[in-house]
């Protein structure tokens, strides 16, 4: 399995506030948000996701960011990994490459960062 860790261009910033994330077009819920950058995402959940899978992923925002008139991030994805973390019952997390990041999303994704993710300690 390839290592993406070591080749990742920015730190990830885990999320504090809880965010659910879905695959737009199945209407599937995928699992909650771990970590975030403007590269991609990692999110924990009940199901495997294939490698090089692409979809839409809809991550539904906090209530309270007033400033953002949307209230979720639609953004293409391809998986890049997928791992079981646990045995009884799996769980799984799933890392994603953003594929299509349009400039008003990368706001509301470093707005989300400053506002909900624990301090990094790099």
């Amino acid at each position: 399995m390839a290592d993406y860790g070591n080749r990742r261009k920015e730190a990830r910033k885990n999320i504090v506030a809880f965010t659910l994330v879905h695959d737009l077009e199945n209407n599937q819920l995928l699992g909650y948000l771990r970590d975030l950058t403007l590269s991609g995402a990692r999110v924990s959940g009940k199901n495997s996701i294939a490698p090089n899978t692409q979809l839409t992923l809809s991550i539904e925002l906090p209530d309270n960011l007033s400033e953002i008139a949307v209230k979720k991030l639609e953004l293409p994805a391809l998986v890049r990994t997928s791992t079981k973390i646990t045995g009884n019952p799996a769980s799984y997390e799933s890392g994603f490459e953003f594929t299509a990041l349009q400039p008003e999303q990368a706001k509301i994704i470093e707005n989300l960062l400053e506002r909900y993710h624990f301090q990094s300690k790099e």
